[in-house]
């Protein structure tokens, strides 16, 4: 494929993963409960996650581990797929936890008072991390 000007083509997998998440936080964020919920602010289940268009830290990252592996938006169903979706997913929570004070990524979003800006600027930072590593 010849080049088209976008550097994301260029991209490790870490920063398409977390663009990816950051993508879907911008769309919809949300605290508590599943952690997703569907356009009608209802909570909805892992069954359902196609149908999520608001999601907390947490499941934005797995849905970013999805899109850049190749998944879309649904997880495959077990298998050998599971050993890359968890370790690309391990690695994204090491990018992010640094920026949020090493507490857990869930309770830090789901702080009272925590907005969608300040979540959304948690995962500009860890896309900073991800691509000065890749730089060095």
């Amino acid at each position: 494929m010849p080049y088209d000007g976008d550097v994301r083509n260029f991209e490790t997998l870490e920063v398409r993963a977390l663009r990816a998440a950051r993508d879907a936080i911008a769309g919809g964020w949300c605290q508590g409960g599943s952690g997703l919920s569907d356009a009608r602010g209802v909570f909805v289940s892992d069954f359902q996650f196609d149908q999520a268009t608001s999601f907390c830290l947490a499941r934005a990252v797995q849905k970013g581990s999805y899109v850049a592996l190749g998944y879309g938006c649904r997880p495959p169903n077990g298998g050998p797929n599971q050993g890359p979706i968890i370790n690309l997913q391990q690695q994204m929570f090491q990018l992010i936890a640094p920026t949020v004070a090493n507490i857990d990524v869930v309770r830090w979003n789901d702080a009272d008072g925590r907005t969608q800006s300040e979540v959304l600027a948690k995962f500009d930072e860890a896309i900073s991390r991800a691509s000065a590593l890749t730089e060095a």
